[in-house]
């Protein structure tokens, strides 16, 4: 295997920096020992009381069991939808599911506050504006073209020789298909997951405009949190999940990931 050219890690390098930067910024804007951001103007009396008040206080641990909630429920809707469509295409060719999973990217083109105004107007139609199952529907949607772009990338960079053995052998093709994925991509199915959680944990503008009193999740306490007292338990709240999580995802990601096997050539 030969080793990356110096300019692509070098590009490779600053594209993780400028990733991390910001989230590394949000957890020690999170350490300031007032409710103002004044870490960084005495940060000798940093504090880790905004952490405690994160997961102890009443209003914050509700926000993210209903932020939890609310991603158990979006990232098996776009998983089951991307999944099988990313299949079709990789297995099949199928010009139909392309379709459908280029479609599904459209919403990536509007801006958020477009796609945002278009789902509160939807909820509000069908009735589940301000409700975890029409945020959940909502965050399902908007993490529906990054999960499909994940799978439609891994399975196209790995053989389908398993795949092809298992319907040689007469297995029915939902039975192949799920042969190959257990054999060949857990690594990426993982992945889809992490990356359907975070992109809900995450989503913000959309979040504010489908919510209201009833459902408060994180990054709506957040927001609240930052047009009240620039309270640093907002930035922490941002910093555990997608820091902690992303991390968590990418160790997994890594731990499953199995190298193509010598007899797989397809």
């Amino acid at each position: 295997m030969t080793r990356m050219p110096l300019i692509s890690q070098v590009l490779s390098f600053c594209l993780a920096l400028v990733l991390t930067a910001p989230l590394v910024l949000l957890a020690l804007l999170s350490l300031s020992p007032t409710t103002g951001l004044d870490f960084f103007s005495d940060p000798i009396h940093a504090s880790i009381d905004w952490w405690h008040q994160l997961l102890f206080e009443p209003q914050w641990l509700s926000a993210l069991t209903t932020s939890l909630l609310i991603a158990s429920l979006s990232t098996p809707f776009a998983v089951v939808i991307a999944l099988p469509l990313s299949c079709r295409w990789r297995l099949y060719r199928d010009k139909v599911a392309l379709a459908i999973l280029i479609a599904s990217a459209t919403v990536l083109l509007f801006p958020p506050v477009v796609v945002a105004l278009s789902a509160t107007r939807l909820l509000q139609a069908v009735g589940l504006f301000d409700t975890v199952l029409g945020v959940a529907f909502v965050h399902g949607l908007m993490s529906l073209p990054v999960v499909a772009l994940l799978f439609v990338s891994r399975l196209e960079a790995r053989p389908i020789g398993t795949f092809e053995a298992a319907r040689a052998l007469g297995a029915l093709p939902i039975a192949a298909g799920a042969a190959w994925l257990l054999a060949e991509h857990r690594a990426t199915l993982v992945g889809a997951i992490a990356v359907g959680v975070l992109t809900s944990m995450s989503e913000a503008t959309v979040t504010i405009f489908v919510t209201d009193t009833a459902v408060r999740p994180v990054t709506r306490e957040a927001l609240s949190g930052l047009t009240q007292d620039m309270s640093p338990t907002s930035f922490a709240a941002f910093s555990v999940w997608l820091l902690g999580a992303g991390m968590a995802s990418l160790f997994l990601e890594k731990f499953l990931h199995r190298r193509p096997t010598n007899h797989d050539s397809h």
